[in-house]
């Protein structure tokens, strides 16, 4: 069975990387903006759909990322033909979070080769899947230029579980309650763990045990301190 998932890892480029991402980037927001405006432009002079489209395709920017780029505004096109948007917005260069999408990325452990930046080092904190194979990544922009991560999608052949003769005597059956969280199939009840209650009275303690000291002293501040954790 095919399956897909999206993994996200932390990247760590060097300064000169950061500058190549953010012209990148850069560049991808002015392909957009022309892009919008043809949309809005063809719109207003009544011109169908597919006209569009064929407009949008001869402006498309012959790089990395053209097939990302085509696929987000052929949605905004949809979502304006529905009515969904009134008018589609050129993005502003500087934003809290921008995003760029490539097809077939080279991946390797700890670092990916990102067209125009060349290769980026990356938190390889999870494997993929046995047999994974990427076809898509998203590079992230994120917090004014703090941070980056990139998204990678992958799909694979997933091994269906096995299932097992279900053996109605070792079934155990759980029920709601109100009183006692759940109660199961042989009367036993669980109990609420009320950590709430129980943290409201440790506090209290706390505080009651630090009124027996002088205010300032060490212990006086040992008990502030534990009552504020």
């Amino acid at each position: 069975m095919l399956k897909h998932k999206t993994y996200t890892y932390k990247l760590n480029p060097t300064p000169e990387q950061q500058e190549r991402i953010t012209a990148l980037l850069d560049e991808k927001d002015r392909a957009f903006n022309i892009l919008v405006n043809c949309v809005n432009d063809g719109f207003s002079h009544g011109k169908s759909k597919n006209e569009i489209i064929s407009e949008i395709i001869a402006k498309l920017p012959h790089e990395p990322y053209q097939y990302h780029l085509k696929k987000e505004i052929e949605h905004l096109l949809l979502m304006k033909e529905k009515g969904t948007i009134i008018q589609i917005k050129p993005c502003s260069t500087y934003r809290r979070n921008r995003s760029i999408g490539f097809t077939f990325p080279d991946v390797r452990k700890d670092e990916v080769l990102l067209p125009k930046v060349g290769r980026v080092r990356m938190i390889f904190h999870r494997s993929f899947p046995e047999g994974a194979t990427v076809y898509s990544a998203t590079l992230n922009e994120e917090d004014y230029r703090r941070a980056y991560s990139i998204s990678f999608k992958l799909k694979y052949d997933s091994v269906e579980a096995i299932t097992s003769e279900i053996h109605s005597d070792h079934v155990l059956g759980l029920d709601y309650k109100q009183d006692g969280l759940y109660v199961d199939s042989n009367g036993q009840s669980g109990e609420y763990p009320g950590f709430l209650q129980k943290g409201r009275q440790q506090i209290a303690d706390l505080y009651q045990k630090s009124n027996r000291f002088t205010v300032g002293s060490r212990r006086w501040l040992k008990l502030r301190k534990r009552a504020a954790k």
